[in-house]
């Protein structure tokens, strides 16, 4: 995931979305997080008109990637002793952008989850049951996924049928839960 949204976040800065360079726009975003941590409302509205509901345009990677970026350069590898204005703010945009990367994004012959893991489960018939923040909060699991882990349920009824529809269609079955 977390690998992913980097991707997302250069292609951006390739695609020329504005004339900042991406440590420019770290230092812009650092700058505008630390403003807005007081009133983290204001802040979650700001950063998510930015990003988006469904389909985050370019500068919404390239501004969420600052923020977590800068997070890093600050030495903040985990959400442990986290600013909870701050978890606020990035706790509902990670979830999004995970939910997204698991469920929309496909491998370049479309037909495929782009990650991995998701492919097998869903190829073997699961289902994404639900996302679940700072389940993994060690070095790797931040790493990997800023913390966020999936669960996939294997529920007996129609393991067949959303095995078949994965592989044949490449529909992707989600929880009730999760939409």
């Amino acid at each position: 995931f977390r690998s992913w949204l980097r991707r997302r976040a250069r292609a951006a800065e390739g695609r020329g979305q504005g004339s900042l360079t991406l440590d420019e726009c770290v230092e812009a975003a650092e700058e505008e997080a630390l403003r807005a941590l007081p009133d983290a409302p204001k802040a979650e509205e700001r950063l998510l008109d930015v990003v988006g509901e469904e389909l985050p345009p370019p500068a919404g990677f390239k501004l969420f990637h600052a923020v977590m970026a800068a997070r890093e350069r600050r030495g903040m590898h985990t959400w442990e002793n986290e600013d909870e204005d701050f978890v606020g703010v990035a706790q509902p945009i990670l979830t999004r952008l995970a939910r997204r990367y698991i469920v929309e994004e496909k491998s370049p012959a479309g037909m495929r989850a782009l990650d991995p893991v998701a492919n097998f489960h869903l190829r073997n018939g699961a289902l994404v049951e639900k996302l679940n923040w700072n389940a993994d909060p060690s070095s790797k699991g931040w790493s990997r996924s800023y913390g966020l882990m999936v669960n996939y349920l294997y529920h007996p009824d129609g393991i067949e049928q959303r095995s078949h529809a994965y592989s044949v269609m490449g529909q992707i079955a989600v929880s009730e839960t999760l939409d």
